[in-house]
């Protein structure tokens, strides 16, 4: 007791001796600490999506041909003819208009779901019961933001909800919000899947096989000790021979996949979307950046403490020539290095808690601290922060361990192996630093790629409505009324709208199964859109226009100008207009789609009203097309976004993705910067000596600086040209996850080398400075 007592004497002396090496060190290690903690709050939350859910290894969801989208009496199907499967739950969602006796909301978010929604996955309900939340057909459940949105100061339970002022609902529950812990989309409002029948105003939907439209996704509950991964070909196969949806797809099975990979591989659910998608290339790449700043870390502790220890070497051989043994030392060295990892792990805890809120700004979460506890793996960070201690206390202890009395008194280093091993992790942290800045360059030009490509039609100055049923008979009134605004440069009516939803047929044609998106379209489309037509002609119901990709995948013959359509057994020729350049309607992840515009019927439905507009008079815009809106359709809100913003959203990952590599990738430079500023101080002071008899001989102070300065340059360079390579490789590797991509330039490496260098010239140039305009009598004297 009493030899730890004093060995933490001791320490707390020596580290408060040395307070720019304790400052530096305990604020290096607290930082790159809070930088490993932080993005294990990320990978942990990425990696458990779905993790609370109680049965969630026995759910599976459905996928066919890339998509998880089935007719409504597929899962009962499933049920009975694949055996373990013993319950299925169907989800979908739509947009509606939901209307109470304190709000009118239009909310895009509304998810119809099987009764034994809350029985299958976990959410947590705050009211009701979840066995028989949604047993009744006109029983729904709110999330609690919506119901505080549509009932505020009010107990919503038994209150009346009107959707899309046609049907009523009474609220028999409330869900806590879906947020980053699962792959589903939020839902406003849980409806029974039964509902659906009213929706589309008949009573035969959940039994049909034959529809082509509004099919809803598919999750099978297995039972206990079951595992189905592989009975999705037995299900393909037994199914193939009678349902139409497998006979025209490509794939040759079907597949029960874990919901655990849900979120990492992602599908098409069908229109519109009703799931959140990770990326499992990010996430191993922020795992990289994970053991980066790891090796910075303990890099630069070690290098920061055998500094230390070398600079106490006369102290070391004193106490070994007063009778201290190396055992003693050494526990001197472990119990100074805990110290000092005990400060670093309690400011980063400190660290932690202020810089939270602005990391969950950042990542989109909504992480607590008392939640960052229990997500945390601790058994692990305890065992990562166990192992940094130990490589950290190890080297600096077998440093001063074996430091010889003589010279300490001679004041002699020694040991060339300690310097070479410390100017090597110099080279490895900025290998590490420069791969990191030169990946903070790339994910910003792409980001920025994407934001501003060329999509083939103009997605600026665009805002666009959403209609209803109030104004299906009104909609060329309407849009007359809307075209009267000043600053409204064109106005056109259509279906399909970038970044919300594309209809997708899928027919065939040359004897295969193809899929197209289509635009139904007036007149004023191209105008709006700012496409260019070669022969502009107004629509006709059997005119059409195609973008080249449609013209490969249907072999348009340019001299018939026509294409056929075996839609369903329907056949339809149809005029081809003009072949028109390829659009990106789609996010710029995936290749451009066939597509196909075709003439509206003004008499039939209508999705959109597309505005091009004046944007310096937006909000005078806004203001009187939100009068003309209520006064066509009183009991809808006005339902408006940009097109511009809309699109990019599709980008949020990657514009996220940016921001955090970046502040990462500056944290990382300026943490390796304090290893570099430890090394220029050891080896400056190795040469005191040498600069003093230099400048007994004359030498320039100027000179003296550019001498110290170059070996430090060389290790800088050396790093900067070995982590070129290994750079461009994770970078590139990284642009395959996109159709659309920037390239490599090579100024992100120029630009790389001259932040390195100029902040590594920085760095050592102050004790440059300072040991080149020291008095030479006194390092002499010293020396």
């Amino acid at each position: 007791m009493n030899m730890g007592t004093t060995l933490i004497k001791q320490s707390l002396r020596n580290i408060g001796k040395n307070k720019l090496y304790t400052i530096v060190n305990i604020s290096g290690l607290s930082v790159s600490l809070v930088l490993i903690l932080f993005l294990s709050i990320y990978i942990t939350n990425e990696k458990n999506i779905d993790g609370f859910h109680k049965n969630g290894k026995r759910i599976y969801r459905v996928i066919r041909a890339g998509e998880c989208a089935f007719s409504p009496p597929f899962g009962q199907y499933v049920t009975d003819n694949i055996s373990g499967v013993e319950a299925y739950c169907r989800t979908f969602m739509l947009e509606a208009n939901l209307k109470s006796d304190y709000n009118l909301v239009k909310s895009p978010s509304c998810c119809y779901v099987d009764s034994n929604f809350f029985k299958m996955f976990s959410f947590p309900l705050t009211m009701g019961n979840r066995e028989t939340v949604l047993a009744s057909r006109n029983n729904i459940v709110l999330s609690e933001s919506f119901a505080k949105k549509m009932f505020p100061d009010t107990d919503p339970l038994g209150k009346t909800i009107r959707l899309n002022n046609r049907l009523n609902y009474q609220v028999s529950g409330i869900v806590k919000d879906f947020d980053e812990t699962t792959h589903f989309k939020q839902a406003d409002v849980l409806f029974p899947i039964a509902a659906l029948a009213d929706f589309f105003g008949g009573n035969g939907y959940l039994s049909q096989y034959d529809l082509h439209y509004f099919l809803p996704s598919l999750y099978v509950l297995a039972e206990k000790g079951i595992d189905l991964s592989a009975r999705g070909t037995g299900l393909y196969n037994k199914a193939k021979p009678w349902y139409w949806l497998f006979q025209q797809d490509e794939s040759e099975n079907t597949i029960f996949q874990p919901l655990s990979e849900a979120y990492f591989n992602p599908v098409k659910y069908g229109f519109p979307m009703g799931a959140r998608e990770g990326n499992r290339k990010m996430l191993n790449f922020m795992m990289i950046i994970v053991v980066g700043i790891f090796l910075i870390a303990l890099i630069n502790f070690i290098n920061l403490t055998i500094t230390s220890s070398i600079s106490r070497r006369s102290e070391f051989g004193i106490r070994k020539i007063i009778g201290s043994n190396r055992i003693q030392i050494v526990a001197q060295s472990y119990t100074e290095t805990a110290l000092l990892f005990l400060a670093s792990l309690l400011l980063a805890l400190f660290f932690l808690d202020i810089l939270l809120p602005s990391f969950n700004l950042l990542t989109g979460y909504h992480t607590t601290l008392p939640q960052f506890f229990k997500i945390i793996h601790w058994p692990k960070i305890f065992f990562y922060i166990l192992l940094i201690y130990i490589l950290s206390a190890t080297i600096p202890a077998l440093v001063a361990s074996r430091v010889s009395p003589a010279s300490a008194i001679r004041k002699t280093i020694g040991n060339l192996r300690i310097r070479v091993l410390q100017q090597l992790m110099v080279v490895l942290q900025f290998i590490i630093a420069t791969i990191l800045i030169i990946s903070m360059f790339t994910i910003q030009k792409q980001s920025n790629f994407l934001q501003n490509y060329e999509t083939g039609f103009n997605k600026k100055e665009t805002f666009y409505i959403c209609l209803n049923s109030e104004i299906k008979d009104k909609k060329l009134q309407y849009k007359e009324e809307l075209s009267k605004i000043s600053g409204v440069e064109g106005i056109s009516l259509c279906n399909g709208m970038p970044g919300v939803g594309i209809p997708n047929l899928r027919f065939n044609a040359n004897n295969k199964t193809q899929d197209i998106d289509y635009f139904n379209i007036d007149d004023d489309y191209f105008r709006v859109m700012q496409i260019k037509l070669k022969n502009p002609v107004s629509p006709e119901w059997n005119n059409c226009w195609i973008n080249e990709s449609a013209a490969r995948s249907l072999s348009y013959d340019p001299n018939k100008k026509t294409v056929e359509i075996d839609f369903y057994g329907t056949k339809k020729t149809c005029m081809v207009n003009e072949v028109l350049p390829d659009m990106n309607y789609h996010s710029l992840y995936e290749p451009c789609k066939p597509t196909l515009f075709t003439s509206l019927d003004t008499r039939g439905w209508v999705d959109y009203a597309l505005l091009r507009v004046d944007m310096n008079n937006i909000k005078q815009i806004l203001g009187e097309a939100e009068k003309i809106h209520q006064k066509f359709s009183p009991d809808f809100p006005f339902d408006y976004a940009f097109m511009n913003e809309t699109i990019n959203i599709a980008y949020k990952k990657e514009k996220q993705t940016s921001k955090i590599v970046s502040w990462f990738s500056l944290f990382a430079i300026l943490i390796s910067c304090m290893g570099l500023f430890a090394l220029s101080i050891f080896s400056i002071n190795t040469r005191t000596k040498e600069i003093g008899i230099r400048k007994v001989n004359g030498a320039k102070t100027g000179e003296v600086i550019n001498m110290l300065n170059k070996q430090f340059i060389k290790w800088v360079f050396i790093a900067f040209i070995a982590a070129i390579p290994i750079a461009w490789y994770i970078m590139h590797k990284w642009l395959e996850n996109f159709a659309y991509k920037t390239e490599l330039s090579g100024w992100i490496f120029a630009l790389t080398g001259i932040i390195t260098m100029g902040i590594s010239i920085l760095t050592v140039s102050f004790q440059s400075y300072k040991a080149a305009n020291r008095n030479p009598i006194e390092t002499l004297r010293y020396e």
